[in-house]
């Protein structure tokens, strides 16, 4: 039923509303999907509308001529105070989005081929039972979807890798010769101070500032555009519409990056003058005067004993 359709029907007493259900909306699935990527939306234009005003506070700065090492505070602690949460947000959040379509990719499958409620209710349990890659992998076979190519596969564990690691933290071990380290699930992964996670894609937070920028949330985003689209053209024959049928109202635009127009390009604008102007800025900064304005800033800050 699409959103034109549910507008136009007419609900005026009891008996037209149980036609109402029973024509439009049973044996449907009502999904979160549609405001997750909303939501991936929605986190992606509030980190851009943020990252906008750090760099004007920047160039602000820079232009009235404080110290570099007075800059570099500011812009760190704005960074550390209202930029990280919409952009670590604008990451992760396409992850639970592509976990709510595979899961209607699955149990839309499922509803239509097993024999009773029952038989469907183990068969979505033995679903549940695996981990997330096997889910996706699962909801590829319900749905007769070739396996990703490889560049997306790998994406698509890099992102998963990156929003577990965010989720279920563990400490980071600082070894000798700059070396760190993590242990989870018996196992232990090494990488260099200021290192990346898994293929180079998403940084290890924690270990250095200003880590994440709008392209990795893009990035996020179009990996989950990229996994739709994949299933959408390669899936089996007559899955689409059982798709369809199952979901309760039209819930298009499936990707992401069809929400909205030249708002992107205003993003990418943004993006590209944080990766081309403010950080090889910040990185040209040396050390040493970065924490001498800390060491400045903390000596008039502080607070002596009255005897």
């Amino acid at each position: 039923m699409s959103d034109r359709e549910l507008l136009d029907f007419d609900i005026r007493d009891a008996a037209s509303a149980a036609e109402y259900y029973e024509k439009h909306v049973e044996g449907t699935f009502d999904s979160k999907w549609r405001l997750l990527r909303q939501s991936c939306f929605s986190c992606y234009m509030s980190a851009a509308e943020k990252f906008s005003g750090l760099m004007k506070a920047w160039r602000r700065g820079v232009e009235a001529g404080r110290a570099p090492g007075e800059v570099c505070a500011v812009l760190t602690m704005n960074y550390d105070m209202i930029v990280s949460g919409p952009v670590v947000a604008a990451v992760v959040m396409p992850v639970f989005a592509i976990e709510s379509f595979f899961r209607l990719c699955a149990e839309a499958v499922l509803a239509e081929s097993t024999s009773s409620p029952e038989s469907w209710r183990l068969a979505v349990h033995g679903f549940d039972k695996k981990n997330f890659r096997e889910r996706i992998d699962s909801a590829l076979e319900l749905s007769g979807t070739d396996a990703f190519p490889k560049d997306l596969s790998a994406d698509l564990n890099s992102l998963v890798e990156f929003r577990n690691d965010f989720a279920h933290d563990a400490p980071v071990w600082n070894l000798p010769n700059g070396l760190q380290a993590r242990i989870k699930h018996g196992k232990v992964k090494q990488h260099r101070v200021e290192g990346l996670a898994s293929g180079d894609r998403y940084p290890v937070l924690g270990t250095k500032e200003l880590a994440l920028n709008l392209d990795h949330a893009k990035n996020s985003m179009l990996i989950h555009d990229r996994l739709v689209e994949h299933v959408m053209e390669h899936c089996g024959e007559g899955f689409l519409d059982t798709l369809k049928s199952r979901l309760n109202v039209d819930k298009g635009p499936y990707r992401i990056q069809a929400i909205g127009t030249k708002i992107w390009e205003q993003a990418d604008s943004v993006a590209a003058y944080w990766e081309e102007e403010v950080i090889p800025w910040f990185q040209a900064v040396p050390e040493a005067k970065k924490l001498g304005f800390m060491r400045t800033h903390l000596r008039r800050a502080r607070i002596k004993p009255v005897a």
